[in-house]
């Protein structure tokens, strides 16, 4: 195949990431397969990969990786892939002044249980055995964008496969541990307000029983208030993403000069994990429904930092915004991380 002419390359186009999925569906699919068996084939890459690189942003993002490689190098010989099966990932853990490798291997699903072929399973754990490294898995519960990583012990036998259900991977989650995630839960009531002054009135019109206006309005004040509803002039930026990124309800209210509205957290807001606000902060500003997660990578503009917003939202508890941060340890402490 001849090169593309330099005047004709598009930059913002990942000619690696094509060539990656045509390489990668012409191995499983072989030299012989259609047309349209490659298409199809391409078509699950594109599904697994990107997993891959959001996990891959998180990890990044959190900081407590020295170093994460992908093993998507060719396998040989062909004999090899009936006993070893390669982890999607080598992550090497910065836990307690200690480089702790381990394997991964990338999962996403819309169900409440994850269920992994008896064959895939045992091939990861004899190339775990053979190199004498952990093997974790990392599950995207895509229902509510919540990320798991847990032991892969934790799956159980079932007549053909091996599954774990969302609470069980949630009880054994090492994304806290390891990785440096954390839960928070903001105080109901907190949130962000605007105020308009009315210029000009454009029209009215009958709604109902009631009626309906436009005005000119110009923005007169925008705060953050507090779970008392007081004004904090106080928030950061990264304080300030903990609120925007939230569940929040919308208000809004008229009196004869002004118009009120704004975002607040309700009684219900759930508890949040930490890494649920880099895919929302990367969607926010443009509203977008797809995060292009290789391309972020690839040009290193992941925003803010994580422990810059732990260290917000722990000075937001006594400003009365964030009312719990949460460090979760799994039920049972991985072997490998003893001394």
């Amino acid at each position: 195949m001849r090169a593309l002419p330099e005047k004709n390359k598009n930059p913002s186009f990942d000619y690696d990431w094509l060539a990656r999925l045509a390489v990668e569906a012409t191995q499983e699919e072989g030299l012989s397969a259609t047309p349209g068996a490659l298409k199809k084939r391409i078509k699950r890459l594109q599904v697994g990969l990107p997993a891959e690189d959001e996990f891959v942003a998180i990890l990044t993002w959190l900081g407590k990786c020295t170093l994460i490689h992908r093993l998507d190098q060719m396998q040989m010989p062909p004999t090899s892939w009936n006993r070893y099966y390669i982890p999607d990932l080598l992550v090497v853990f910065n836990y307690e002044n200690r480089e702790i490798p381990v394997l991964i291997e990338v999962k996403t699903g819309k169900k409440q249980s994850l269920s992994l072929k008896a064959q895939q399973v045992e091939g990861m754990r004899r190339y775990a055995e053979l190199l004498q490294l952990p093997l974790l898995i990392a599950w995207k519960f895509s229902s509510m964008r919540v990320w798991s990583l847990f032991e892969l012990d934790h799956l159980s036998h079932a007549v053909k496969n091996y599954n774990i259900s969302f609470n069980i991977a949630q009880q054994q989650n090492l994304m806290g541990l390891l990785a440096g995630d954390f839960l928070f839960k903001l105080r109901a009531g907190a949130g962000v307000h605007f105020v308009y002054k009315k210029l000009k009135k454009i029209r009215e019109a009958r709604c109902g029983e009631g009626r309906s206006e436009a005005w000119h309005v110009v923005l007169e004040k925008a705060y953050f208030s507090n779970g008392d509803g007081s004004p904090v002039e106080t928030v950061g930026p990264e304080l300030g993403y903990l609120i925007l990124t939230s569940e929040t309800e919308e208000y809004a209210r008229v009196d004869e000069a002004h118009i009120y509205d704004g975002l607040r957290v309700p009684e219900s807001e759930p508890f949040n994990w930490a890494h649920r606000v880099l895919e929302t902060l990367l969607k926010w500003p443009l509203y977008e429904q797809q995060v292009s997660w290789r391309k972020i990578l690839r040009e290193g503009r992941l925003p803010i930092e994580c422990s810059k917003m732990r260290e917000s939202a722990q000075k937001g508890i006594p400003e009365k915004i964030v009312r719990f941060i949460f460090d979760i340890l799994p039920h049972k402490r991985p072997l490998f991380l003893s001394d």
